[in-house]
């Protein structure tokens, strides 16, 4: 009985931690800026999502393509919701924040004082 108890514990653990949430993988598109800040520039994007770990916490890094050429431009943590297909991340000036409709992602920049500053436009890279 406790090989059993410790074999279904073993499965449920690899069927946690190898669950697929849809979201791993490159996602390619656009940074549209809505004229909120001067020094916003509309940029071509590639994002790279890890699946959430058991407490839906993605870890992501983003880079620009500039003449053809990947610039990094950083990396954090985003707070998945399962149940409404939503990532959020904080950063210090504002929120990101992203909803993904099968192979297509949308997404904002929030900033703090409660304005739009980005929308963004992503699909997923199929290589």
């Amino acid at each position: 009985m406790m090989r059993v108890c410790f074999m279904l514990a073993a499965l449920c653990g690899v069927a946690l931690a190898g669950s697929d949430s849809g979201i791993a993988g490159e996602w390619e598109g656009e940074y549209i800026c809505t004229g909120v800040r001067a020094a916003c520039v509309d940029e071509h994007v590639i994002w790279t999502f890890k699946d959430p770990d058991r407490d839906g916490h993605v870890s992501a890094s983003t880079d620009k393509v500039v003449g053809g050429v990947r610039q990094n431009m950083g990396s954090g943590e985003f707070q998945f919701d399962a149940k409404t297909e939503t990532m959020t991340w904080k950063i210090p000036l504002g929120i990101w924040k992203f909803t993904r409709k099968k192979d297509a992602m949308d997404g904002i920049l929030t900033l703090n004082d409660g304005q739009v500053a980005r929308n963004v436009s992503l699909k997923r890279v199929v290589r």
